[in-house]
């Protein structure tokens, strides 16, 4: 759909379901990636957001972080896990252990250079 309210919509319904009909979503990740990257699309970081969940299911798990640090407001890892469903926590802290992971790749590199 090009009517961008319609998308704001359609990925807020998706941002509800999306840990468990990933599967059904998949297939328009392109087009909500793409929404992401759009400067002039309100809701771009809600766009990350749910192609982040969807990478992540589909274990893709450098696509799923480099989206979910576009989500903004949607990716907080501070925020407490008690009000997190465990699917939540599960991607939470998946993304915090790429990160980590890519952080040791990068310094490790850096090292053999060095």
């Amino acid at each position: 759909e090009d009517e961008p309210m319609l998308q704001s919509h359609a990925l807020k319904q998706l941002y509800a379901v999306v840990d468990s009909c990933w599967a059904e979503v998949a297939g328009s990740v392109p087009l909500i990636e793409e929404l992401s990257e759009d400067q002039s699309f309100e809701h771009r970081e809600l766009a990350a957001a749910v192609a982040s969940r969807c990478f992540f299911h589909l274990e893709e798990y450098n696509d799923a972080l480099r989206l979910a640090l576009g989500a903004g407001q949607y990716f907080d890892v501070t925020a407490p896990t008690a009000g997190h469903t465990p699917a939540e926590v599960q991607y939470i802290e998946k993304m915090i252990a790429v990160c980590i992971d890519e952080y040791v790749r990068l310094r490790n590199e850096e090292d053999e250079e060095a």
